[in-house]
């Protein structure tokens, strides 16, 4: 790393106790949301905890997100001065960032696996599931499915190798086709009781949401998801159902996502989560489903 990422910060210690110095460094230097609990030989561990005000019904709320031990501070002493040095305060923020932007994955994936079956009546979500019920749909059927020509059928071979990493299918490429054979996952799914289908199709959606979402890029759903987890992130982090209005909602996504999207367009999201009971809505008023927010609630 490069030596202007770092900071040394000196203070004369006095009669003050190291704890007491350490923290007023901490809260001068990083912020009053910060600080250190222990205070180990040559170093400390620093954590965050920052409020977030949001509104339940008529009432205010303050959250708190905790982000604890995201970075290491040392500290030598010598002639009753105390040096600290560490990351400055900029990278410091960027690994707070990059450690809440992990929260709110988990909490999407919590969310999508959850409601899985409810995103799917979401007309968008068609084009993203269809590749894929229709692999393991032949897979099933025929035990295996033969592509003649991957060029003309290169969704269902991004679709296919990513089955193949889950080992729900294998991959055989010979005299220019392409075979997908059952794979080791598949066979292990296929002894659960109930439909080998559906039970298939919800372990991909259970395991594979990262891979779906980074790598092939679920854009028709993204939306969807991330308007629903704007309300469902502060209850997974409340851990309470809340009310809010659609305005107040909208200035939940564009902090959570740093997204902006008109108050017309944002409702017309809300009304197809609505239909598709992911949310609940009554007049101009937002809360969460009942059994999903009890789900989430007993994952968090």
């Amino acid at each position: 790393m490069e030596k202007n990422i770092y900071f040394q910060k000196r203070y004369k210690i006095e009669n003050r106790e190291l704890k007491n110095i350490a923290n007023s460094f901490v809260h001068s230097y990083y912020g009053q949301f910060l600080y250190t609990n222990k205070i180990n030989k040559g170093d400390f561990l620093l954590s965050a905890s920052l409020p977030y005000e949001l509104t339940d019904g008529d009432k205010k709320l303050l959250r708190y997100d905790r982000y604890d031990n995201i970075v290491e501070i040392n500290y030598e002493i010598e002639n009753n001065y105390v040096q600290f040095s560490g990351l400055n305060r900029d990278h410091v923020e960027t690994i707070i960032e990059q450690e809440k932007n992990k929260k709110i994955l988990k909490s999407e994936k919590l969310l999508f696996e959850i409601s899985q079956n409810k995103f799917f009546q979401i007309p968008e979500a068609h084009g993203f599931y269809r590749p894929i019920i229709e692999i393991i749909q032949k897979i099933h059927d025929s035990g295996s499915m033969r592509i003649i020509d991957a060029r003309s059928t290169s969704k269902l071979i991004k679709y296919g190798n990513f089955l193949n990493e889950l080992k729900i299918i294998k991959i055989d490429r010979n005299d220019g086709h392409v075979d997908f054979n059952i794979g080791e996952q598949y066979k292990l799914i296929e002894k659960n009781p109930g439909n080998p289908i559906e039970n298939i199709f919800n372990y991909v959606l259970k395991t594979g949401y990262e891979y779906l979402y980074g790598t092939l890029g679920i854009h028709s759903l993204s939306p969807y998801i991330k308007i629903s987890n704007s309300l469902y992130y502060n209850i997974f982090q409340l851990k309470k159902n809340i009310k809010i209005s659609k305005r107040e909602l909208n200035q939940y996504y564009n902090s959570l996502y740093n997204k902006k999207m008109e108050d017309y367009k944002f409702n017309v999201y809300l009304d197809t989560l609505s239909n598709a009971n992911i949310l609940k809505t009554n007049k101009d008023i937002i809360t969460g489903d009942d059994t999903i927010t009890s789900e989430l609630i007993n994952n968090a």
